[in-house]
């Protein structure tokens, strides 16, 4: 069985490169830069691979095959400059510069060679050279990243194979690899590892784009989530995940503690040293604590310069111990000052501890009480705590229709 090697060729290109198109053009305010380059380049290497197939009739053999394969490298090196920009790795660019310019050397001197057998194993040796180092640095690097890379991962490897295969087929086999067999009808034994490489191509590039993909929705869903300036949870999470344990407490055994934290004087500290001053002394609080919380516990930014613990399965007692550990710590780790000296951070905290099995108070009626007994330290002194008292419920607030 014979297969047309340009048509599948052609097909595969197409494909590739109505999916760098697009990629191009939905990526465009969100990528960075380099990889557009990156993939601009490509994507203009795969339309001159296709001119070069469509021109193969009026091209000497040597000639084409010296080019089409140049563009392949070149296509290649696209590919791993995007995906080690993807994975945040350091670019050796001379290194990347001495090993493609070797790659040239190579496919410039197999092209000049008669023997189609020996040029197709030179060619295909130098190409897995090339890919080698990629391939390393995916599995190494790729694997543990998003999901997608790892089709990205299993493809690389694939293509690397294909390359050795048809190399070592060359060297053994040289009877199969007749003057022009690329460039027209070949066997299934020729075609089917020039078609897996064609294909190999096609599913990096797919994964590719599924790994940004999936990079940009975790990004999303962390700018939903997370506070931008601590890196905390941001406090639409915390009411969702305070509401969930509230509604959970009456039919649980375990006690739950929350708590509302203010830094004291937040004021005075941008009057007297600046805003980013103040905005460090947010991040410090929340390098400074989350250290000391279980996995379990979750420690918010509530808004300014006030912070929410939710403390699931923790009584009024170990609720009062690990505020007081943690305004200790503050104590003993003072934020460093940009233009030199020290500053204690202190903070005035409201707590409650709402035993297990008990009615859930609403979220707006238990944050109201904490902020009362925040309140509370504040006007007597500040750098303190103190236990947060619901109301009876016959004196809650209730709400009206209308």
């Amino acid at each position: 069985m014979l297969l047309h090697l340009p048509t599948l060729t052609l097909a595969v290109l197409a494909a590739f490169t109505l999916l760098v198109a697009q990629y191009l053009v939905s990526a465009q305010r969100w990528l960075p830069s380099r990889e557009l380059l990156a993939w601009r380049q490509l994507a203009a290497l795969l339309a001159l691979i296709g001119l070069l197939v469509a021109l193969r009739q009026h091209l000497p053999a040597a000639v084409l095959l010296g080019l089409f394969n140049l563009a392949l490298g070149a296509g290649l090196l696209s590919l791993v400059l995007a995906l080690l920009r993807f994975l945040h790795q350091d670019l050796h660019r001379g290194r990347l510069a001495l090993a493609f310019a070797a790659y040239c050397v190579a496919v410039l001197a197999c092209s000049s060679l008669l023997d189609e057998a020996h040029r197709a194993a030179g060619v295909s040796l130098a190409a897995a050279l090339f890919l080698l180092p990629l391939a390393w640095t995916l599995q190494r690097h790729g694997w543990q990243a998003e999901r997608a890379l790892r089709t990205v991962v299993l493809a690389v490897w694939l293509l690397e194979l294909v390359l050795l295969v048809r190399a070592l087929h060359a060297g053994l086999m040289p009877q199969h690899f007749k003057a022009n067999i690329a460039l027209a009808w070949a066997p299934w034994e020729l075609a089917l590892p020039y078609g897996l490489g064609l294909l190999a191509l096609l599913a990096i590039g797919f994964g590719y784009v599924m790994a940004v993909q999936e990079r940009a929705q975790r990004r999303l869903r962390r700018q939903a989530t997370q506070d931008q300036l601590t890196r905390l949870a941001n406090r639409r999470l915390f009411e969702t995940r305070l509401a969930r344990a509230l509604a959970q407490l009456p039919r649980s055994r375990d006690p739950l503690g929350v708590a509302l934290l203010d830094i004291d004087n937040f004021k005075r500290i941008n009057d007297q040293h600046g805003h980013a001053t103040g905005d460090e002394a947010l991040r410090h609080l929340a390098q400074v604590l989350k250290p000391r919380l279980r996995t379990a516990d979750t420690l918010a930014r509530w808004g300014g310069e006030e912070f929410v613990l939710l403390l699931p399965g923790t009584d009024s007692i170990g609720t009062a111990r690990l505020l007081a550990l943690l305004r200790e710590t503050l104590h003993q780790r003072p934020m460093v000052l940009p233009e030199s000296g020290m500053l204690v951070l202190t903070a005035s905290v409201g707590w409650i501890s709402l035993p297990g099995g008990s009615e859930a108070p609403s979220n707006e009626l238990l944050m109201r009480s904490l902020d009362t007994a925040l309140y509370a330290v504040k006007q007597a002194g500040k750098d303190g705590a103190r236990e947060a008292a619901l109301p009876p419920p016959a004196l809650a607030p209730v709400s009206r229709p209308g």
